[in-house]
């Protein structure tokens, strides 16, 4: 068995419909009242192989089975409760370059090569920048020190029944004065730096969340019973609790063609009101069984699809009208195989070759170019229906071995790519330099080298702009250097003596040797890590971290509690000490140490309230009230 189960007070629709019994694929009839679930066939992945065994007994024998090999239900996803979720998401540029955002002041910079173009001023600013701003503004606060928005960043949230994902956050809560610690910074400005870096290639926030597809659950039950399947919801209608009614945008991932974008309308209606109201502050979204939605949507189906629906006027204003491309084959099967050794080599080899980025990447490349030819544009929007089709082959290609292969025609476009690209690509972008440096130093008259990307007047490419021009003139990194003194009288215990030079040494050697360490295990398994989970990652972590530890404690020969605060000490001695190996072998001592010096001290808090609420802060679409010391902190 394998699918999405979502629950329906099936029974009590039944029985107003007036039906006692629902009859099974195998001819039996089931009593209402006694049936726990009602799946259908595509779930049970057995039914083939069970029904050419045993025919009507099929089922029976699947339980037997079961039963007998001790089998167990395996969860690997679930539906979740808006509180927990954020009401802003950030988008990525494959839903944002299948949108109208071109910007006309942008184009015509572009066109007239106007140098003199800032890209800072507001009056300039297109569609696309306009939605970045609420990005921009929230990392400025956070970058200003506010304490509210650096905790909500580090990702704290309502602190009422929070537990801490990390010790820099649990030390932050415990006493502010920790933000100022320089591992806590660190952190914080990894963060950040990779959330500007990611602003720059489309992983912009706007209003919208995931939402897990079902189909419509009165259609289903209607089949099951029999009936004529009419549903609840009706062409261009979906259901979710979580909207207001009214038009909004489904986009689902990968998505290469701008017909894969689709306008439908949130609707609540008697029978959606009366059976489904369990479904309220649920990120699950009901479809209808009376449009192609779900193929539009690169083939989607209902096996645990998620789609991302935007309600953002901008965003839902900027649908471009294209017709829907649909592969009427895209579901088509592979033949049975025999189970052996060598056709499982096969199908593991087969996993190995993924051609999916591939194909957006080259959609991304011409979806991102510039020209005024309509003949041309006829082309490039041609080619990226092409490429839908070639992305739903490739989707589907472990389950039917079967692919479509680019052409000479397709494949070039990925020898350029546009210019914000480069930004997920460090060392593509590493040669795109390099070829810029050298063509910089050639003589009139010499022929140039081809760069590897491109500059057009795109949607991603002004955005790209706007975060570099951003960066460069809002952000100024603090290096304050003045923190340490205050840092280590909260985290080592006062009441031990910790001036033997050579524990000291001691223990500096061991800091230095774990930086070495880690940096060469990430370094050798950076590859691989894709490849691995992350309780994979964190064991072989653990790993380094107690064999570390294992051979302080032989070479110290001393009480743990002790060689933590030595280790502490050590580390705090100076700036350019790495924090790293305190932090991860002994983050326990430190957060004691902090909650006995911290005294009575009130820790922050942070709760989550209705929208209006005064004094309260927005984040991400919802509203909080923050007790604490709120004075500016710089980071």
């Amino acid at each position: 068995m394998k699918g999405y189960s979502v629950y329906v007070p099936f029974q009590d629709i039944l029985k107003e419909w007036g039906v006692e019994t629902i009859t099974d694929v195998y001819g039996r009839a089931h009593p209402v009242d006694t049936i726990d679930c009602i799946w259908n066939i595509s779930m049970f992945k057995g039914h083939k192989l069970f029904q050419s065994a045993y025919g009507d007994r099929a089922w029976d024998e699947y339980r037997n089975t079961v039963k007998k090999y001790r089998f167990k239900l395996g969860i690997s996803k679930y539906s979740h409760h808006i509180r927990n979720l954020n009401k802003y998401t950030r988008m990525n540029f494959q839903y944002l370059q299948c949108l109208d955002l071109w910007n006309p002041k942008y184009i015509r910079r572009y066109e007239e090569r106007d140098f003199k173009y800032d890209i800072l001023d507001e009056r300039n600013d297109g569609k696309i920048v306009g939605i970045a701003k609420y990005t921009t503004a929230l990392l400025e606060k956070i970058l200003k020190g506010d304490r509210f928005y650096t905790y909500k960043f580090m990702g704290i949230t309502d602190t009422g029944d929070y537990e801490p994902e990390s010790r820099y956050l649990e030390a932050a809560l415990i006493h502010d004065g920790m933000l100022k610690d320089p591992a806590v910074k660190q952190f914080i400005y990894r963060k950040l730096k990779k959330m500007i870096d990611e602003a720059k290639v489309g992983k912009i926030y706007c209003s919208g969340f995931y939402h897990t597809g079902v189909g419509d659950m009165i259609g289903y039950l209607q089949y099951a019973a029999g009936m004529e399947p009419a549903g609840c919801l009706g062409e261009r209608e979906l259901y979710s609790a979580n909207f207001e009614c009214g038009n909004i945008l489904s986009f689902r991932s990968p998505l290469v063609d701008p017909s894969e974008v689709n306008r439908i309308r949130i609707v609540r209606n008697d029978l959606t009101r009366k059976w489904f109201g369990h479904f309220k502050d649920q990120d699950v979204v009901m479809f209808n069984l009376h449009d192609i939605s779900a193929p539009q949507q690169g083939g989607a189906d209902f096996d645990g699809d998620i789609f991302f629906l935007c309600d953002d006027p901008v965003i839902v204003a900027s649908k471009i009208e294209k017709p829907v491309i649909l592969d009427i084959e895209d579901k088509q099967t592979a033949q049975s195989r025999a189970y052996t050794a060598e056709n499982l080599v096969e199908y593991e080899v087969m996993t190995r070759d993924n051609r999916i980025g591939e194909i957006t990447n080259v959609a991304t490349s011409i979806e991102n170019r510039y020209t005024t030819d309509e003949d041309l544009k006829k082309r490039y929007s041609d080619y990226c229906s092409l490429l839908r089709i070639f992305q739903g082959k490739e989707i589907d290609f472990l389950k039917t071995g079967f692919r479509w292969h680019m052409n000479r025609g397709l494949q070039k476009h990925l020898k350029q790519l546009p210019y914000f690209l480069l930004y997920n690509y460090p060392q593509k972008r590493a040669l795109y330099e390099k070829l810029q440096e050298k063509n910089k130093g050639l003589s009139e008259g010499d022929e140039r080298m081809k760069l590897n990307a491109y500059h057009s007047p795109s949607p991603m490419n002004e955005l790209c702009d706007y975060i570099c021009a951003w960066e460069k003139k809002r952000i100024l990194w603090d290096r304050c250097v003045d923190d340490l003194a205050e840092t280590r009288s909260l985290i080592l215990d006062s009441g031990l003596d910790l001036t033997d030079r050579a524990v000291l040494r001691v223990c500096r050697n061991y800091i230095n040797n774990y930086a070495a360490a880690i940096k060469l295990h990430f370094s050798q398994n950076s590859g691989a890590a894709s490849h691995s989970g992350p309780g994979q990652r964190k064991f072989s972590f653990e790993l380094i971290v107690n064999d570390f530890k294992r051979r302080l404690r032989e070479t110290l020969k001393m009480d743990e509690a002790l060689i933590a605060n030595y280790v502490i000490a050590a580390s705090y001695r100076s700036l350019s000490v790495s924090k790293a190996f305190a932090w991860s072998a002994y983050g326990d001592y430190i957060i004691a140490n902090l909650k006995q010096n911290a005294g009575s001290r009130p820790q922050a808090a942070i709760r989550e309230v209705p929208a209006g609420t005064e004094g309260a802060y927005e984040y991400l679409g919802k509203y909080f009230v923050f007790e604490g010391d709120d004075s500016d902190l710089p980071v």
